[in-house]
């Protein structure tokens, strides 16, 4: 019968731990290891975002935003310049880009109708001329000879009065002599008035020429009323425009105007949020906000009523863009300055330091948010567990 297997036996056929764990299965003499070094990393790194958040939610502030909209133009706005009379347009003198003067001629609109008249009274002027030379020429060689016939036939009737006396001629003789005379005197008159004619003519004439011609000129001429720069041609020569059509836009320029002012606008819901004195950050869409921020400034007006399309076509002058701005609905207009920066390349605040390097344009295009309000985050909290607990 054989004996037990010897220990270097149960070695190879068994692991020494569990050798172990069977001759002190209850390991009475080993420290507890209650967690690992890594779970107390965990736990502190656990409690701390615990306490962060807690300190944030007392502490911290969760703003409001409203977006909008927004256009970067000059304080004037957008202007138009339209045509004054219906005709072809002949010539456009400006292209966009360039600036225009108060009282510069921009656009001429063919009249023919009025050319014509102008033509054709400038014609009639120059003939009424001819024949008052002509008449004063005739007129004085006939008052000359009525005047010498007059004073013949005058001494005439004194002669035969006094035939008619001594019973020498008939009375019939006399009074021809008299009828003589007072048909030269109503040639004489008739000379004159002709002369008058003529004159008033002339007058009248040159009347309806300057009238014809201040005519002409404001249907012909299109004349800036404003000093500015030229933003958009919209009719081009040989186009046909209609009175009160527009021509071109153009954005005010002058000592009066500032640099750059926002228009932006938002739902009328949203808009009644906004009140003057907010901040408003400002993201044109011709810069990188991810690189350089948004353009900081100050709410400083908001519109009672929502905005109609005519009043942001007033503005904008552009029923396109009226479309894309409105979306639809009439919104809220809000206007914003720009907080100045003179180290800025472009002149204006960011919320990067320095801004671009480049300079923002009038008319440019953007999104605006302006911070309406600014909550603990705890306040949030608070009311969605009462209502969750039913206090």
């Amino acid at each position: 019968m054989a004996g037990p297997p010897s220990k270097n036996i149960q070695e190879k056929l068994f692991r020494k731990s569990a050798l172990d764990r069977l001759s002190s299965p209850e390991q009475l003499d080993l420290m507890v290891r209650i967690t690992s070094p890594a779970g107390w990393v965990a736990l502190t790194a656990l409690i701390g975002l615990i306490v962060v958040a807690i300190m944030w939610g007392i502490f911290g502030n969760i703003p409001t935003k409203v977006i909008g909209s927004a256009m970067l133009i000059k304080t004037g706005g957008v202007v138009e310049v339209s045509a004054r009379s219906n005709g072809l347009i002949t010539d456009v003198s400006v292209r966009a880009g360039d600036m225009v003067k108060r009282g510069q001629k921009i656009a001429r609109i063919a009249q023919p109708d009025l050319l014509e008249q102008f033509n054709s009274l400038k014609a009639r002027k120059a003939e009424l001329q001819n024949k008052s030379q002509m008449s004063d020429s005739l007129l004085r060689q006939k008052r000359e000879t009525l005047k010498f016939n007059n004073e013949v036939l005058r001494r005439r009737l004194d002669d035969q009065n006094g035939l008619l006396k001594d019973g020498l001629i008939t009375r019939q003789s006399v009074l021809t002599t008299q009828q003589q005379l007072e048909e030269n005197a109503a040639a004489l008159k008739e000379l004159d008035l002709r002369k008058v004619d003529i004159e008033l003519e002339l007058v009248q004439i040159e009347r309806n020429l300057d009238s014809v011609k201040v005519r002409l000129k404001l249907s012909t001429d299109v004349i800036s009323p404003y000093s500015g720069r030229v933003l958009e041609i919209k009719l081009d020569e040989n186009s046909i425009v209609q009175a009160g059509s527009s021509i071109l836009n153009m954005e005010l320029a002058g000592d009066s105007i500032k640099d750059l002012e926002v228009v932006v606008f938002v739902s009328s819901l949203d808009g009644k949020k906004v009140k003057p004195g907010m901040d408003i950050f400002i993201s044109p869409s011709t810069i990188k906000r991810e690189d350089y921020g948004y353009m900081v400034g100050k709410v400083t007006a908001v519109s009672e009523f929502p905005s109609t399309s005519q009043g942001m076509m007033r503005i904008l002058q552009n029923q396109q863009l009226v479309q894309q701005l409105s979306a639809g609905a009439a919104p809220i207009q809000i206007n914003a300055d720009l907080t100045p920066d003179a180290g800025a390349t472009s002149g204006y605040k960011w919320t990067s330091p320095g801004g671009p390097p480049v300079l923002i344009q009038s008319g440019t295009l953007g999104t605006a948010n302006i911070s309406v309000r600014s909550q603990r985050p705890i306040s949030l909290v608070i009311p969605m567990l009462r209502e969750f607990v039913g206090v």
